[in-house]
């Protein structure tokens, strides 16, 4: 039996960390945005590196587990990993986005600060 990744131990799998590579993907920091300090990552770039499945299979980890979050009354589809806080958007020429924020910066209406 071949292991592959995403399998559990008892399954034949390999144990690996399935936020590895959300932790480590190079986010870039939205220097357009100063008022919302945050940094990003897209789909278009992320697929060029070569991870294309574990991108697909954040971005259905957010839709299915994920939450909507508002910031200035516009809802976003959110999930919180560790200590920071993911939101998805999208870019006519880069498809997905996947934004980051350390939770206690992000802001959303539903919280005060």
């Amino acid at each position: 039996m071949t292991a592959r990744r995403g399998q559990t131990a008892e399954e034949g799998g390999v144990p690996y960390d399935r936020d590895k590579w959300i932790k480590e993907a190079p986010f870039r920091f939205a220097k357009t945005m100063p008022e919302n300090p945050h940094w990003y990552i897209t789909e278009r770039d992320e697929r060029r590196r070569g991870f294309g499945a574990e991108l697909g299979a954040f971005l259905d980890r957010v839709h299915e587990h994920g939450g909507t979050r508002f910031f200035k009354r516009y809802p976003y589809r959110t999930i919180t990993l560790d200590d920071h806080d993911y939101w998805l958007t999208w870019g006519q020429d880069c498809g997905a986005i996947i934004n980051r924020k350390p939770s206690t910066e992000a802001g959303w209406d539903d919280t005060t600060g």
